[in-house]
Order: structure tokens, then sequence, then C-alpha cells
């Protein structure tokens, strides 16, 4: 079911102290998409395990501020707070990894690309 809707590759189904554990991370659209999937599969299904459903919602702002983008050899981003960060640098456990003159990428929890 998961395949159906392109899912299994950011959702995990484990067994764990006899439970089904569903974990990973998706747009609130997505969430729901697989909440009403749960549902038609335990009306269809009958299974002496629960399902423990635990995925979380990603989020699509940065937990953080941008104030000001510098691309170039030493490009560097500064947030709202005055953090000035280059490439490599962290922040709320995000790390910059690339800016360029359209965009910049930070990969950590959740990626994040943000334009300008």
């Amino acid at each position: 079911m998961l395949a159906d809707r392109e899912l299994d590759d950011r959702v995990r189904v484990e067994v764990q102290d006899q439970r089904i554990v569903l974990e990973g991370a998706l747009l609130r659209q997505e969430q729901e998409l697989v909440e009403r999937m749960l549902t038609r599969f335990q009306q269809r299904f009958s299974t002496s395990l629960p399902v423990d459903n635990q995925i979380s919602a990603l989020s699509r702002t940065l937990p953080f501020e941008i104030a000001q983008i510098t691309s170039g050899p030493m490009g560097s981003v500064i947030t709202q707070d005055g953090q000035r960060l280059f490439v490599g640098d962290e922040l709320d456990g995000l790390r910059l990894v690339a800016i360029d003159d359209h965009k910049v990428v930070f990969k950590g929890h959740q990626d994040y690309e943000v334009a300008w």
C-alpha cells in the first residue's frame, strides 16, 4: 500500500514489541493519506498486532529566519539573530550544504531548499 502511493522510501515499517510501528516524516496531506490507508487496512484485515503510527509532520519552514544571503567563494547566510553560517556550518540540527545564485540548501533531520 505504501509503495502504491510512493511513500515506501519515506515510511519505515517494523515489528517492535508485538506491534507494527510506522515511522517517518511526511507532509500533512501525506499523513492524512496514511491515516485513511490504515483505516481501510484495519477494516479489511484482522491482525493480532496493533498498528502504532508514529509518523511525524514535515515542516515547510526553517526553524530560524534568514536575514541575508551572500553567494560567491565565501558565501554565507546570516540569520535574523545575527549568526553567520558558511557552507558546512550547522544550526538547529541543519547543516548548510550549498549556496548558489538561486537557492541555499540545508540538510539534516529534514532537508530544505530556500529560493532567493
